[in-house]
Formats: C-alpha cells, structure tokens, sequence
C-alpha cells in the first residue's frame, strides 16, 4: 500500500492536499520495547499486551499490541497531512488486531474537499488486510512548518 519508507520525513513525503489526494506512510513493525515503552507512557499496564504467558491465558496467540498506540500512527498521519491545529475530529474503529513485527501501511484518502474544509479516511493495513478504519476532519488551511509550494 506504501511507497513511503519508514524513517522519511514525514511532511515532505506528503502530497498536495486536493479533491482524492491520498496520503500513505509505512510504518516499522512495532516490537516489545514500543509495547513496554507505550504502556509505561500510557499507563495500560494490562499483561496481555507485556507477558506472552498471560496473553496465551487470556486465549490469545501472543502479546497484542495496544489498540490506541497503532491509532495513534493514523491520528499522527491525519495531523501531519492537516496540520494539527486545523485538526478537528479524529475517530477509529479497531477491526482486528495487530501483533508485534507485523509490518503497518498507513492510509489517509481526501473523501470531502471544499473551500473551508476537509474530511479524510483513514486506514491501517497488514499485509492487505484493513486493521483499524477511521475518520479525520478539519479546517483547511496551511500546514505549520509546510514547505513552500506545499500549502494546503
């Protein structure tokens, strides 16, 4: 789904934001040093997301990663492409769950353009396969930092 490596930077990687304009980012497979990281950070301290053996007691494969820490990628993106002041509504639903090391494609697709403002649909994939879904909306304006030639 992604053109865009992991490590790019992130604004310059983004395209004009225009009526089907489509923003993709791909992501490096979280490990469980993100996942210890995030639940500190968080405080989502739950063990199904730190221990495999209570994963596996809970009837799971494995440790699953927090759903709002993959959200966050996708929130990061709409902010990022919208410029986070001009943000207003951000949602996700969470569809299936994601494990660590698998790879995640980030998707951001103008669905409403017009003069004042934008609404955006958000997808996180694995392997092809849409992971979390969402919305974003907001004002149009002009990214903060954008580059020239690149204002929204």
């Amino acid at each position: 789904m992604s053109d865009v490596p992991a490590g790019t930077d992130r604004l310059a990687a983004l395209p004009p934001l225009g009526p089907g304009a489509c923003a993709r980012r791909r992501e490096e497979p979280l490990t469980q040093s993100d996942l210890a990281a995030y639940a500190s950070a968080s405080g989502d301290l739950n063990p199904i997301h730190l221990d495999d053996a209570a994963a596996r007691a809970a009837g799971l494969p494995g440790v699953v990663v927090m759903g709002m820490l993959p959200a966050g990628l996708l929130g990061r993106l709409a902010a990022d492409w919208l410029g986070l002041e001009q943000l207003e509504h951000f949602s996700v639903r969470f569809r299936r769950p994601i494990w660590p090391g698998e790879p995640l494609d980030l998707e951001a697709r103008v669905e409403e353009l017009d003069e004042e403002s934008v609404e955006l649909a958000l997808a996180l994939e694995v392997d092809g396969e849409v992971r979390i879904d969402g919305r974003a909306s907001g004002r149009v304006g002009s990214r903060s930092g954008a580059s020239e030639g690149r204002s929204l």
